[in-house]
């Protein structure tokens, strides 16, 4: 057994451990007194549903009917059936299809990858027909420093942006055009991995983070009838804290370290502090925290989130 194999096996089994032990509904949290900014606490559901059969450096997950789409790198895409657990793998054409550090949306009977690849001097969006399993190349070039972004979908559009652009993107895939629609209020010049989170919710484009590039993170919706940004406050316990997370029904949720989740409401606009203390992330086996990069595919009623380090996928909800 590989090094590699090992550690990663070992740290599902703790995680495993860890989570028969904290997930239990009986837990109070231990903060008798909330901190500024946070309205009251909440609680979510936490289920390690499986974990993937290839281990990729970078994971970008959507969904189409019963089943979740896991793409990353090289490897080929992995697709976990939810109603029987099982999985399968759609192999790619050749390395003009490998992506790394973006993003995959459905839209209908396609799943778009929103990403680059330097190792293959590939830059143009890609999409998949998930009814006859082909890929094929949108020849929409994205920019080069692209990476890591914010984005929803809207009607047959994806809105979307990362930190080193000057600018908000709409790709309409009905005509496969992208167009500059707005400034970006994150732009930073620095390569940075993954700070930013991002949501939809009614007519709103939500966005959160920012934080290590940006002195504290920023907290933005943008308007998708008119493309203007509206800047929100933000608790000061979380100007200054790294959060991964994304949005399902009117809930954004935002992981933090191994036992603290918050949440945005959407329809009270009030933050709350998830009471669960479920250990989402692993912790390597000297105890370090492995929080990894998420990549998240929001159904109606939950969320789903895989990360690349442990590989594992969880279903989240209310």
């Amino acid at each position: 057994m590989s090094t590699l194999k090992f550690v990663r096996l070992m740290c599902i089994f703790m995680s495993g451990i860890i989570i028969s032990n904290c997930s239990d509904s009986t837990i109070e949290p231990t903060e008798k007194i909330l901190p500024d900014g946070i309205s009251g606490f909440t609680k979510f559901n936490y289920s390690l549903i499986s974990t993937a059969p290839i281990h990729t450096q970078t994971s970008m997950l959507s969904g189409y009917q019963n089943s979740l789409y896991r793409f990353g790198s090289r490897a080929p895409v992995q697709i976990l059936n939810l109603l029987n657990n099982s999985w399968s793998e759609i192999a790619l054409p050749d390395s003009t299809y490998w992506r790394w550090d973006g993003a995959a949306v459905t839209i209908q009977d396609s799943i778009f990858v929103i990403a680059t690849s330097t190792a293959s001097n590939s830059y143009d969006i890609l999409k998949l027909n998930v009814n006859t399993n082909q890929f094929g190349h949108t020849f929409v070039d994205l920019p080069y420093y692209f990476h890591y972004p914010a984005y929803c979908v809207n009607q047959d559009k994806i809105i979307f942006f990362s930190l080193k652009c000057d600018s908000v993107f709409e790709y309409n895939s009905t005509i496969s055009k992208i167009s500059k629609i707005a400034e970006n209020p994150y732009l930073n010049s620095e390569d940075v991995n993954l700070t930013l989170s991002s949501g939809k919710y009614l007519n709103y484009f939500y966005v959160f983070g920012g934080y290590t590039t940006l002195l504290k993170n920023l907290f933005y919706r943008f308007n998708l009838n008119d493309n203007q940004w509206e800047q929100l406050s933000i608790p000061p316990i979380l100007e200054k804290k790294q959060l991964q997370g994304a949005s399902f029904g009117d809930h954004f949720l935002f992981l933090c370290d191994s036992v603290s989740t918050y949440e945005y409401n959407f329809a009270d606009s009030k933050w709350y502090l998830d009471s669960s203390k479920v250990p989402v992330y692993h912790r390597n086996l000297v105890g370090e925290l492995w929080q990894g990069e998420w990549s998240f595919f929001s159904a109606d009623s939950c969320l789903y989130g895989t990360m690349n380090l442990g590989d594992i996928v969880w279903k989240i909800s209310k």
